[in-house]
């Protein structure tokens, strides 16, 4: 469907243990349930098919990204003329080493949490409740009640963009905008620096925090979490609420009812819809606030 030409059988036999699935619909691997198809969607089964993988991409300059689970992604309806390399449970590992826990960039969040609360180890527990990789967790640097990711992070393995296996120690994080130096970089493995904990008052928080979330925000509804960064000293969903913008449609996408920093798909919505009213929105909190609010949601594609 794409005007890309892969060198499928070549891809193949650099990922023998790997899945690759031409000209894939991406709707079936984003939160949102929109979006067009990609040229491959690739699933390589080790760093080392990583890396084979990215240097045959870049020899031969075909386009690529790479996803988790596609909670924070929206794409176009046009889909995207490249190879997604996607990094789920085909790359999920997490293991205890003393007080640092290790795991693989395709775990997802909230099976590290779970593992850190069983090994009773304390400082992710806050994070309960947000959805996608650690890989994710990592670029973006998600945060939650005043903690962020990259707090406890005390060293990244990636792969790089001509596909060197790199180490990152100490890596400085920003506000939900991941680590310095992350472009071109794919993470592949997470170190992080834990305190010991009480695992009762542990699993007690999470599940707190794990409450509030079902309480507050759309659960039961397709989004990708927060779609806007809070400007600085205030609250985007604060900003859209006080505007009357709770329950904006645009086609098959509404701002959430519950939590006017969501946008959810209704049962029917292109990512042009969703696109639209993401615009709307900024759009008419600018002209109130003078604010220009920043995505948090990361689109792919043309739209």
């Amino acid at each position: 469907m794409r005007r890309l030409t892969l060198d499928i059988d070549r891809i193949s036999r650099l990922l023998p243990r790997g899945r690759i699935f031409p000209d894939e619909l991406l709707s079936r691997h984003t939160s949102f349930g929109v979006g067009g198809r990609c040229s491959a969607l690739v699933l390589p089964s080790d760093v080392d098919e990583i890396v084979s993988l990215v240097r045959h991409l870049t020899e031969r300059e075909n386009p690529f990204i790479v996803i988790g689970n596609g909670t924070n992604l929206l794409v176009s309806d046009k889909g995207y003329e490249g190879v997604v390399i996607k990094l789920a449970d085909n790359l999920s590992l997490i293991e205890q080493r003393g007080e640092i826990l290790f795991a693989q960039s395709g775990a997802s969040l909230s099976e590290l949490i779970d593992f850190a609360i069983e090994h009773t180890l304390s400082g992710l527990e806050k994070l309960a409740g947000i959805p996608g990789t650690v890989g994710g967790a990592a670029w973006m640097n998600a945060g939650a009640y005043g903690v962020f990711f990259g707090d406890r992070v005390t060293s990244l393995e990636v792969v790089s963009s001509s596909g060197e296996k790199l180490a990152i120690d100490n890596p400085k994080f920003s506000y939900r905008t991941g680590f310095e130096g992350k472009e071109g970089a794919i993470v592949t493995g997470v170190y992080l620096k834990l305190t010991p904990g009480d695992k009762k008052e542990l699993a007690s928080v999470a599940s707190d925090i794990l409450e509030k979330r079902r309480m507050n925000q759309p659960l039961d509804m397709r989004s990708a979490g927060c779609i806007f960064k809070n400007p600085p000293g205030d609250s985007a969903g604060r900003i859209i609420d006080w505007l009357g913008l709770k329950g904006k449609r645009v086609g098959g996408a509404q701002v959430s009812p519950v939590h006017a920093n969501f946008i959810v798909n209704t049962g029917n919505a292109t990512a042009s819809d969703i696109y639209n009213l993401i615009k709307l929105v900024r759009s008419k909190v600018f002209e109130k606030t003078r604010i220009a609010l920043s995505l948090e949601v990361v689109t792919v594609g043309k739209f």
